[in-house]
């Protein structure tokens, strides 16, 4: 069966744009010593055996991206782009978005005292 979170993270971590960025952090744990930007996997549900529209899926997954970044359009760019390679990635999986909400991190803060600037991106992905 597919490993959708690893699956997901190496997808991201593929795609020049986003290692650019973000230089391999692409975490389904959060690290003791944490390091940004970043993006966080992490699984929030999901079925498994799934038929839809005709097909089977070998797991469902709904997956939060905590996009971290120093300011609020680093890390609005990065939850964007990881949207775009998400749902561009139809050969190892199909994603859908949920939504997209920004939510600062007062557990990770900025060198200025302010909280971590942070949208978290959902997405339904299928495994296939």
């Amino acid at each position: 069966m597919i490993d959708l979170e690893a699956t997901a993270s190496q997808t991201l971590r593929a795609d020049s744009d986003i290692d650019n960025r973000v230089d391999g952090r692409v975490w389904l744990n959060m690290p003791a010593k944490p390091a940004f930007p970043a993006i966080l996997i992490r699984r929030t549900g999901g079925v498994h055996e799934v038929a839809f529209q005709g097909a089977v899926f070998t797991d469902q997954a709904e997956l939060d991206l905590h996009c971290y970044g120093g300011s609020r359009v680093e890390a609005l760019t990065l939850a964007q782009r990881a949207l775009t390679v998400l749902c561009g990635a139809t050969d190892t999986f199909t994603a859908k978005p949920f939504s997209l909400l920004r939510i600062p991190d007062s557990t990770m803060p900025q060198d200025n005292g302010r909280d971590r600037e942070r949208y978290i991106l959902t997405v339904s992905v299928a495994g296939h």
